[in-house]
């Protein structure tokens, strides 16, 4: 039987969520109760007494049966006021429990406990805990001011560690002996889990210690942003000392990570010294980032956590705050954009930081100057480099097959990706980091081709269709399937929610489209009248309408309570693509094979306007962004920028270029505006300038935002805003 509990006090939502991923493959599993917190609070008087009772009288019995007390010890009379005490809280007995087990005279230690909570204005844990600690000072033959220095710079580490370090981890980070640590922890085992090995992990036992000690007014107070200021100073001295290139003394550097024994690591870095890698976030950490920047994101690719780097740069950026000096920012933006490129490859071989991680570095770039001399010295001849960073931000890696469709999440945190390697998986966008796949409770998911994906308008939830003519609903948070929708005869191909996320429309090659109620799963409405398959489908921003493009080379307009077919839109002469609606429900936008962008009049069903250019077809999607900004994109890509947009006639525009990913199984984030051109040979020029004919209105601007081309290579413009 596995048995857990205190979920609730995970750190992180995301560790909950893994826990609950792997219950799912148990072939048994029981709930104590469905909801989300037991209020204990809320309970009876009587029921927390007599389960506090029945905790008391098992752990006061097993005392008795050690040390061969009398059978009637503790009495009946302590027991009461021991439940009297606790009550409500079960934290309080076993604090009480552990206190009077702790040493050799268990009844004195009860003695003291009881005649210790007499009435005054603390809480019932403040009494407890006072108790505990004033035992530390009692007992020790030294000054008293010296001991609570002591206690101060050994447990106030200890309760903001972010993570727990064993004694011999704990002696190094503070530069002390381990025997001065465990003398000072004697006393504290009803409060700490101090384990006998000293290589074990010390531990709270309950958040409530923490948080007295970071409250109280009493002399055993630990003032939590000085004691964290000492933290990230012994950190800096740690890694200062023992970082270096090459820690683990590889014999090449194109080692494998998985060829690395972590038993080899764990030698090479210590405990204290992972630690102190995984949370430096201090701007006094700059000195240390000019010497060992590429040493720092060695080790923590060794110990599997580059990802974590990007968020640290951004911790390090927010906590200098507007006292940064230009340098530092400078530096930290170089950094960033360093770790975002390099940071896959460095998790498959740490060592190439210092080869392709550098030499590959724009000229100007800031960590190339300061740290290409690490490169090795096998490598002498230095390929041509731009001189400046390119518009790829991140390529994120980890489907195994195209990917056909992309989807940012409303607060732009999350992408979500549908790939025809079957998956659905949902990453950090800014981060890149590893990436949850989406998977049901038999740990299947699709048996087919992902072909589209879109999140509801909260965020909450995920929807995808695919191949295997079903559409499914996920659990963004969860990665849980929550529904599947069934009733298609032939691939699904488009998905979307309604404005309001309570409707799913969806397209396939049965040449239908069908509305679907996101909460039960229920056919709400079946839309026939294409005569071929439907490539894309999107409601009004009011909800009101469903626009969807077809192979027969039409738009259509529904009514989306009626199913009732509305207007037949016609002009392309060849398959639509995609199919977009203007902000105020005005306009339908068009994406055609025909290389062709056409806007309609969504009332008359009249053509306003064609966009074209001299490449190839397009596919577009519009994002629920701020402004009406429409994306464009197709097996050629064109960002407009915004002194072009009011552009009437034809004009050729200067773009700065990106690089492009070879692989088709991958996202790349964008930074700013690009264009490339696919040749006929499938080969990919970049050019340094486009030429479009952009027949625009105010209601026609470029967007910022997904897209998804032909080829599958999904790519995504970031920062251009602030450029």
């Amino acid at each position: 039987m596995i048995i857990i509990d205190a979920l609730d006090e995970c750190d992180q939502e995301k560790d909950i969520r893994i826990i609950l991923q792997l219950l799912f493959r148990l072939q048994e599993v029981k709930s104590s109760n469905n909801h989300q917190d037991l209020a204990l609070h809320e309970l009876p008087k009587p029921v927390i007494e007599r389960d506090i009772r029945l905790y008391l009288e098992d752990k006061l019995s097993s005392i008795r049966e050690e040390r061969s007390f009398a059978a009637n010890w503790p009495g009946d009379e302590a027991v009461n006021e021991l439940v009297r005490m606790s009550s409500p809280l079960f934290i309080f007995a076993a604090t009480a429990y552990r206190f009077i087990n702790r040493g050799r005279h268990p009844k004195k230690q009860l003695q003291k406990f009881l005649a210790s909570q007499e009435a005054t204005s603390a809480s019932q844990m403040d009494k407890i805990y006072l108790l505990v600690l004033n035992q530390t000072i009692q007992n020790d033959e030294d000054d008293p001011a010296e001991v609570l220095k002591e206690f101060q710079d050994i447990i106030g580490t200890i309760i903001l560690l972010a993570t727990p370090l064993s004694i011999i981890s704990l002696a190094r980070l503070l530069h002390l002996q381990a025997d001065d640590i465990i003398e000072l922890l004697d006393p504290l085992h009803s409060v700490l889990n101090i384990p006998k090995n000293l290589g074990a992990p010390i531990r709270i036992l309950h958040l409530s210690f923490r948080d007295f000690l970071i409250n109280t007014t009493s002399t055993f107070h630990v003032d939590e942003k000085e004691t964290h200021e000492k933290i990230v100073l012994h950190c800096l001295r740690i890694m200062n000392t023992d970082l270096k290139q090459n820690i683990c003394g590889l014999s090449s550097y194109g080692t494998p990570r998985t060829n690395i024994d972590n038993q080899a690591i764990n030698k090479h870095l210590s405990a204290d010294l992972q630690y102190s890698c995984r949370y430096i976030t201090s701007s006094m950490a700059f000195d240390f980032m000019k010497q060992h920047l590429l040493h720092w994101l060695e080790a923590l690719s060794l110990i599997g956590v580059i990802s974590e780097a990007v968020a640290m740069m951004d911790m390090l950026q927010s906590g200098a705050g507007e006292d940064m000096d230009a340098e530092f920012s400078n530096f930290l933006y170089d950094a960033k954009r360093f770790i975002l490129k390099n940071a896959y490859m460095a998790s498959l071989a740490p060592l190439q930081l210092y080869c392709s991680g550098v030499v590959f570095l724009p000229m100007r770039s800031i960590i190339r100057k300061m740290f290409l001399n690490c490169r090795p010295k096998q490598i002498h001849m230095l390929p041509q480099v731009k001189d400046d960073w390119s518009p790829g931000l991140q390529t994120l890696e980890g489907h195994s097959d195209w990917v056909c469709s992309v989807a940012f999440s409303p607060d732009g945190q999350t992408v979500v990706s549908g790939s025809y390697d079957n998956t659905i998986k949902l990453w950090d966008a800014k981060t890149g980091s590893e990436p949850q796949t989406l998977r049901d409770h038999l740990d299947s998911g699709h048996s087919e081709w992902v072909q589209s994906v879109a999140f509801s308008p909260d965020g909450q939830t995920v929807v995808s269709g695919s191949y295997d003519r079903t559409i499914k609903l996920w659990d963004a948070k969860t990665g849980s399937e929550l529904q599947t929708l069934r009733g298609h005869s032939d691939w699904v191909q488009p998905v979307a929610f309604s404005p309001d996320g309570q409707t799913v429309v969806s397209g396939s090659y049965d040449n239908t489209i069908k509305l679907w109620d996101a909460k039960t799963s229920s056919e709400l409405q079946n839309l026939r009248g294409h005569s071929g398959p439907v490539h894309s489908v999107a409601f009004s921003p009011d909800g009101q309408t469903v626009v969807s493009g077809s192979n027969d080379k039409t738009i259509k307009l529904w009514d989306a309570k009626t199913s009732s077919e509305l207007q037949t839109l016609r002009g392309h002469s060849n398959l639509i693509h995609s199919v977009a609606f203007s902000p105020d429900s005005q306009i339908v936008v068009s994406g055609s094979n025909d290389r062709a962008i056409k806007l309609w009049d969504a009332k008359t069903s009249s053509e306003l306007q064609t966009l074209r250019d001299h490449l190839d077809s397009f596919n577009f999607n519009q994002e629920s962004l701020p402004d009406n900004w429409i994306a464009l994109a197709g097996d050629n890509i064109l960002w407009l920028p915004m002194e072009y947009r009011q552009f009437t006639a034809s004009a050729t525009f200067p773009f700065e270029l990106p690089e492009f990913s070879s692989s088709f199984c991958s996202i790349l984030l964008w930074a700013r505006f690009a264009v490339y051109v696919k040749q006929e040979d499938e080969s990919f020029t970049l050019t340094d300038q486009a030429t479009m004919e952009f027949l625009a209105g105010d209601f026609v601007k470029i967007l910022l935002g997904c897209l998804q081309s032909r080829d599958t290579t999904v790519r995504r413009g970031l920062s251009v805003i602030s450029q």
